[in-house]
């Protein structure tokens, strides 16, 4: 007999060690969305898209989590370009830095939003101390969830 109220992905529960709300651990998962989006996903509608979802769902899903959307959507774009890089890295066998991912023309920008994810200097480059640097998002939990969401996805990273 099972437990109804046991949490419905219990190994990424252990991994964030407590109980993790729904909003947090659905938002988690759009967040880690966006990685598989085909190119930098500047909008909500574009993170949407990735998702499968829509972008109105998106900010009621961030305000159910007590997140602004744009921070949220930040964290994802940023994740995606560590994860992008990671992977390009690791297939070509030379450092590719996030920024190669990011979509931003304005350099001024394109440098403040680098900043504000934390990759100023890209030498230990990992999921992980991408979450810990950047800016957008505090929520330890929301960002162990989405650490151990990345893991499953791509246990190499």
């Amino acid at each position: 007999m099972t437990d109804r109220n046991a949490p419905q992905n219990e190994r990424t529960n252990e991994r964030t060690n407590g109980i993790v709300h729904p909003a947090t651990a659905r938002l988690a998962r759009v967040i880690v969305a966006a990685i598989d989006a085909p190119s930098d996903p500047r909008s909500a509608d574009l993170w949407a898209v990735a998702a499968i979802s829509s972008a109105g769902a998106l900010r009621d899903w961030c305000r159910a989590a007590h997140v602004h959307a744009h921070d949220a959507l930040s964290l994802a774009r940023g994740l995606r370009a560590v994860v992008a890089a990671l992977e390009e890295s690791a297939r070509s066998g030379h450092v590719e830095s996030p920024e190669t991912f990011i979509d931003i023309v304005d350099k001024h920008y394109r440098a403040d939003f680098m900043s504000r994810c934390g990759l100023e200097a890209t030498a230990s480059l990992s999921v992980a101390t991408y979450l810990e640097k950047q800016r957008f998002i505090r929520d330890s939990r929301l960002l162990a969830l989405v650490e151990a969401l990345v893991r499953e996805r791509s246990p190499a990273l």
